[in-house]
């Protein structure tokens, strides 16, 4: 089962914006157990991870620019830097609904 607990160990986080950061965390921490598998979904392309693989890391970031973009292949996210906890609770939901509606 997919938990927040078991998900941190394969999470790299890559934010110079501690605002932004912590307000992904609080993004993070405020999905339930579908949301939390749509998102790796998203971003992995399965709604599981090898939990006893060291070496499985999803990375995300923030650049400039506007949009969110997955790379499955790579278990990338890139994030746009958000000006607001609302903005990116609003852009991530999003990303994760009309992801799963592609798929």
């Amino acid at each position: 089962m997919l938990t927040h607990e078991n998900l941190l160990m394969a999470l790299n986080l890559t934010c110079p914006d501690k605002v932004i950061e912590e307000w992904f965390w609080n993004y993070f921490y405020s999905l339930g157990g579908p949301e939390l598998a749509k998102l790796v979904r998203a971003i992995t392309g399965s709604t599981c991870i090898p939990f006893l693989s060291e070496n499985f890391k999803i990375n995300i970031r923030f650049e400039r620019g506007s949009q969110i973009k997955a790379t499955t292949c790579f278990k990338s996210l890139v994030l746009p830097k958000f000006d607001s906890f609302q903005s990116l609770k609003l852009g991530l939901d999003s990303f994760i609904h009309e992801e799963i509606r592609f798929n």
